[in-house]
């Protein structure tokens, strides 16, 4: 007999060696009730079988020696056994359930987006402004785009847009100030070092603030 005329004949009458039976429960256990329809697959030629309604399972035709056993089940934690098997084999396999607990609400902030300002608005603040220190009010401003300064000895007013004195409405803290209605001799009585911004709106914006504000406004 050759030898691939053996192994033929040892393939049709099996491995006379696996003949171990696996069987056994598996079991909730938190609350010891059986789990039915769990996945049992071994390592051992890669059998699988899944447990009945009572939660029993056998497992058949396994070759003596180290198995893996390895449990699944939806919303049970997967349950991996190693254990020596010679023949018949009792097992019993508890599974851990998974439970989702809610815990407390989960706020989330993002931050709020700065909403699109389509004025023309020109601001000198921050380093800026205090680079101007020492200066007057129209000359501090006079580094600002589409404002220039108007002298009249040792008096200066701001020009915006070409245009200076009562058409230009100055805000002061929300207050109206109107100090340089007086004439070209008269600069607006504000100090410069008591501002922590300063913003020239320009245009069709100075609408809202009144006729007053034709040429801008000065906040």
């Amino acid at each position: 007999m050759t030898a691939m005329t053996f192994a033929l004949l040892l393939s049709m009458l099996g491995n006379p060696e696996c003949t171990s039976v696996l069987s056994g429960r598996v079991i909730d256990a938190d609350s010891g009730e059986p789990l039915s329809r769990t996945r049992i697959e071994v390592s051992s030629g890669g059998k699988a079988v899944r447990s009945k309604d009572n939660g029993s399972f056998q497992v058949t035709g396994l070759c003596s020696g180290s198995l893996h056993i390895q449990a699944v089940r939806t919303d049970y934690a997967l349950r991996v056994i190693k254990l020596d098997i010679d023949q018949t084999r009792q097992l019993d396999i508890f599974l851990k359930p998974i439970r989702v607990t809610q815990e407390a609400d989960l706020i989330v902030r993002a931050p709020q987006l700065k909403e699109s300002d389509t004025r023309s608005v020109v601001s000198l603040e921050g380093d800026a402004l205090r680079r101007t220190r020492g200066k007057n009010l129209a000359d501090a401003l006079a580094d600002l785009p589409g404002i220039s300064v108007l002298r009249s000895g040792n008096s200066a007013k701001p020009i915006i847009r070409g245009q200076h004195g009562s058409r230009i409405l100055m805000l002061y803290d929300g207050v109206r100030h109107e100090g340089q209605d007086w004439g070209l001799s008269h600069g607006p009585e504000l100090d410069p070092f008591a501002a922590g911004a300063m913003h020239v709106v320009k245009g069709s914006a100075g609408v809202r603030y009144g006729p007053d504000a034709l040429a801008g406004v000065l906040i």
